[in-house]
């Protein structure tokens, strides 16, 4: 009689499939070979990946053959595809289909933009890396556009604005719980003075917002009375300065009062 599968076979296990007699009523078993492996293959003469003859169209990741690595989309050998491909728990950077292990940088991919080591997607960087004439902010393998403060690379501190370094900016920038003085997106060590932050006026040591600093400053022309880090506009009275007492009014020198 007409045979039923009992088990469908794998690509590990035979299958089995039972014969039933019509006329004794006699049961029988044959077993199903089990599926050829898939591997990459010329049918027709395109690469696929396909276990005999059957191509494994739901399949798109990479494929190892001959010890290279090939990308395939939806069961076929994409020679066109440039772009980051998956492969056992990981991400590969693929050129023209196959594994780049020479690239490392940035690729983007389904809206995001990752960095990737000798052909690896690596969640564990980082780092600033150089783009198209931009410094971008990688953060665990991803650019971060979130990111606004410094960053540490090579021994030097850079500014970044939205995950893009900003050549052009002077201020203060954060950085693991202080800020610092920036000139041109690198930290200032030699700047000592005043700087102006969101309303505010901060007294700035060696390109460091010291917090503890209580001075007489020089800015602009006029001298200011600085107290803990900030310019104290409500003060007014007489502080000590290098051995002299001066007038302030409103955080200001006042000469008319000395």
């Amino acid at each position: 009689g007409t045979g039923t599968i009992v088990s469908e076979p794998t690509y590990e296990t035979d299958g089995s499939m039972k014969f039933v007699c019509t006329v004794c009523g006699d049961e029988k078993f044959e077993s199903i070979p089990k599926l050829e492996q898939p591997t990459l293959k010329q049918i027709n003469g395109q690469w696929v990946y396909a276990s005999g003859d059957t191509i494994i169209t739901d399949y798109t990741g990479l494929v190892e053959y001959c010890g290279n690595y090939y990308h395939i989309a939806n069961g076929v050998l994409d020679w066109g595809y440039t772009g980051l491909s998956y492969y056992q728990g990981n991400w590969w950077y693929v050129t023209n289909g196959v594994i780049d292990w020479s690239y490392t940088g940035l690729t983007y991919f389904y809206d995001t933009w990752y960095y990737v080591t000798n052909g690896f997607l690596d969640w564990n960087v980082t780092t600033l890396t150089y783009f198209y004439d931009v410094w971008y902010y990688v953060e665990n393998g991803v650019l971060n556009w979130n990111y606004t403060g410094l960053v540490e690379f090579y021994g030097q501190y850079y500014h970044i604005e939205n995950g893009v370094l900003n050549w052009n900016y002077t201020g203060l920038s954060y950085y693991q719980g202080n800020w610092w003085y920036v000139t041109n997106g690198v930290i200032d060590w030699s700047y000592t003075g005043l700087t102006y932050y969101y309303g505010t006026w901060y007294y700035v040591t060696n390109g460091f917002l010291d917090w503890n600093v209580t001075t007489l400053t020089y800015f602009c022309d006029v001298w200011y009375y600085v107290k803990g880090g900030t310019v104290a506009w409500d003060y007014t009275g007489w502080v000590k300065y290098n051995s002299g007492w001066y007038y302030i009014t409103n955080g200001w020198l006042d000469w008319s009062k000395q």
